[in-house]
């Protein structure tokens, strides 16, 4: 199946997946793999379903979670890929993609005031985490990280319901 993945071949790497889920039904890796041959076929609801049986069997692998939401998110089941990072996010409280990922969700879902609060839970955690670190331009000018930064996003979101509008103004 890896081979016929490598190839680009994910109709051909998704037969090999589906026999294994046949011989293996307990065995999550054959799930997953399975998942990300149906999602680059763009059969996102099997996807989904493949990549729920896999997070069913292995609930502490973040890979899995991150998959299974994003590919939710692909369908438009943001309340499900929301459920599966709330998960997520009890086992693993600090993982910054899941949180990334919520935000972007709720951009999707047109919930720019829910998205706004993750970003700026990950701005104040990258304040927090980056007291004594300062951005270098390329010319050695340390520039310290700007308080007005997640006052910045809240106003692009509010503005224009998106981060991209924000980076653009950069």
């Amino acid at each position: 199946g890896l081979v016929f993945e490598a190839r680009r071949q994910f109709d051909r790497a998704y037969q090999i997946y589906e026999s294994l889920i046949q011989l293996e039904p307990d065995l999550a890796e054959n799930f997953f793999r399975g998942g990300i041959a149906l999602k680059a076929l763009r059969d996102y609801a099997q996807a989904a379903h493949l990549f729920q049986r896999a997070a069913e069997l292995d609930p502490d692998n973040i890979e899995i979670a991150l998959r299974t939401a994003n590919t939710y998110r692909s369908v438009g089941k943001y309340d499900d890929a929301l459920r599966i990072l709330k998960d997520l996010r009890k086992r693993h409280p600090g993982n910054e993609t899941a949180i990334f990922m919520a935000a972007l969700i709720y951009t999707d879902a047109g919930r720019t005031d829910d998205a706004a609060r993750e970003y700026d839970y990950l701005i104040a955690r990258g304040r927090r985490e980056a007291t004594e670190i300062a951005v270098v331009m390329p010319f050695g000018t340390p520039i310290p990280p700007s308080p007005d930064t997640s006052q910045a996003i809240l106003a692009a979101f509010r503005s224009r319901g998106s981060l991209l509008a924000f980076g653009r103004d950069l």
